[in-house]
């Protein structure tokens, strides 16, 4: 099947002349930093609907509506419960991810978060390949495999997955979540060892199993819409709306966004600027960059907002001048900017708060206390740094789907990126949409609320990587056919490293 599937892949590249496929590549649409797949990749993304083994979608009389409640962990955590081989893990429903991770009960550096045991499932099923993951809190060492998974009313039957065996990610000491469920749209992992096929023998056996691989759940389940909102009240629920309906069925108006990327959820952003409250400043408003726009990926499995280091120093500057008293937040800027083209804000609450704890690597928390009273409550910058993820990149976290009811849209096909949208509207208190005077009014009742006290080592960084560094992940992959010498990876110096070369059955 494998070599019959490539086959027919390398037939369909000679129609390339006769396809109008809109990828990157042939629009010219790609942004500066991005690597553009080629037509030929795309052509693979099609042809791999075709050509996979379909045993894994969800069971047809399961694709319902199902609005799935999430535990909130000190608002910077949201978890969904699931089972995994009859096991009951509790998952973050991650968009800024692709795949499903599972930390193995066996893994002895994964903390809290170990659970899921594949020797006590039924329908578990070893995989041949083991990698490295890379996130912002940290690196896992992980072997694939697949089984049975149930959200809600939904089964697949057979969901790919990777199974964390080693981790050095801080954060898992105190994790609330089992499994990172990536909700990011499918075909990246396939398209990440395309250059794979023109390697050698192992290269190839490699891209072939991961061509093979059902591993997105948003696909597998065999739905269109799903969408995320988090109650804006501190310790709120979050949701995720499976299956949901289609957002010109709403009763209220949803805005349309076009994904400007073929592998996350981003889209176009400008015009970033703190607005100051009309009381105190008519119709000041302070630039935040982006003067040719920037990209901004919606991500639910990221603590907060990330911004460029420009932006960063910007907002900094700003807030240093005034009185940061978070008792008085009201008082303080509202954050807004442009997507597709409308426009949207966020209060205070949504970047300025209290930090409580130790906080982790790669985040900046750099607004000192302003005063040793014990009647001012000083605030800090609730802000991430994108750094190398890019100069020109936002990524909108937990704080904006607090305010906003966000539908992602798949398309009409799972893999055809021109097919894909994101929509908004404005969020009720209790996450459902609303209009635009609802949102006004929470916002005004939001800057009103005490400032959110932030629990630092809770605090998930995003997990978004380039194009370039997910090639590189896809290329610490090794073929492997005796599961048990990956229980025991090689460490060095702490950063996780899968044996050089495993050795077949029979090898000496």
């Amino acid at each position: 099947m494998v070599a019959v599937g490539l086959a027919r892949l390398a037939a369909l590249a000679n129609l390339l002349p006769l396809c109008s496929l809109a990828s990157n590549a042939s629009t010219g649409t790609c942004e500066a930093g991005e690597e553009c797949p080629s037509d030929f990749d795309s052509l693979l993304q099609l042809g791999l609907r075709v050509e996979r083994p379909a045993p894994a979608p969800a069971l047809l009389e399961s694709r319902s509506y199902y609005r799935q409640r999430l535990h909130n962990s000190g608002d910077v955590q949201y978890t969904g419960d699931l089972t995994l081989g009859g096991q009951r893990l509790r998952g973050i429903l991650d968009t800024g991810s692709f795949e499903i991770l599972a930390f193995a009960k066996s893994c002895g550096t994964c903390g809290m978060a170990a659970k899921y045991d594949a020797g006590e499932s039924p329908t578990f099923i070893p995989g041949r390949l083991i990698t490295t993951h890379s996130f912002g809190s940290g690196t896992c060492g992980c072997s694939d495999g697949s089984d049975a998974l149930t959200l809600g009313p939904f089964v697949v039957e057979r969901q790919d997955f990777w199974e964390v065996v080693k981790a050095q990610m801080p954060i898992l000491a105190t994790a609330t979540f089992n499994a990172i469920i990536g909700l990011s749209p499918p075909g990246q992992p396939q398209l990440a060892v395309m250059d794979l096929l023109n390697g050698n023998s192992e290269d190839r056996t490699i891209a072939d199993i991961v061509l093979q691989k059902n591993d997105s759940l948003v696909k597998n389940l065999g739905i269109r819409y799903f969408s995320a909102c988090f109650e804006w009240a501190e310790g709120g629920p979050g949701y995720v709306i499976w299956n949901d309906k289609p957002p010109k069925d709403q009763q209220v108006h949803f805005r349309e966004l076009e994904v400007s990327s073929t592998i996350y959820w981003k889209t176009r952003l400008g015009n970033p600027h703190l607005r100051v409250p009309e009381f105190r400043e008519a119709d000041k408003s302070i630039s935040l960059g982006c003067p040719l726009g920037c990209d901004a990926l919606l991500d639910t499995g990221t603590s907060l907002i990330a911004v460029p280091q420009a932006t960063y120093d910007v907002v900094l500057r700003e807030l240093n001048k005034l009185n940061r008293d978070c008792a008085r937040l009201g008082e303080m800027p509202d954050l807004a900017f442009s997507l597709g083209g409308h426009t949207y804000s966020l209060p205070p609450q949504s970047y300025i708060g209290i930090i409580e704890g130790a906080i982790p690597d790669g985040f900046r928390a750099e607004l000192p206390p302003i005063s040793a009273s014990e009647d001012i409550i000083a605030c800090q910058l609730l802000l991430m740094i994108t750094g190398s993820l890019g100069e020109e990149l936002w990524i909108l976290g937990m704080p904006f789907f607090r305010y906003y009811y966000t539908t992602f849209d798949l398309g009409e096909h799972p893999y055809r990126p021109d097919g894909r949208r994101i929509w908004t509207a404005p969020a009720s208190p209790d996450c459902h949409p609303s209009n635009d005077s609802s949102h006004e009014a929470t916002l005004s009742l939001a800057r009103r609320q005490r400032p959110w006290r932030i629990n630092g080592p809770m605090i998930r960084p995003p997990r978004h990587a380039s194009q370039a560094e997910v090639r590189a992940d896809l290329l610490n992959l090794h073929n492997f056919t005796e599961r048990m010498k990956l229980l025991a990876p090689q460490s060095v110096s702490g950063v996780i490293k899968p044996d050089v070369r495993m050795r077949h059955r029979g090898e000496s």
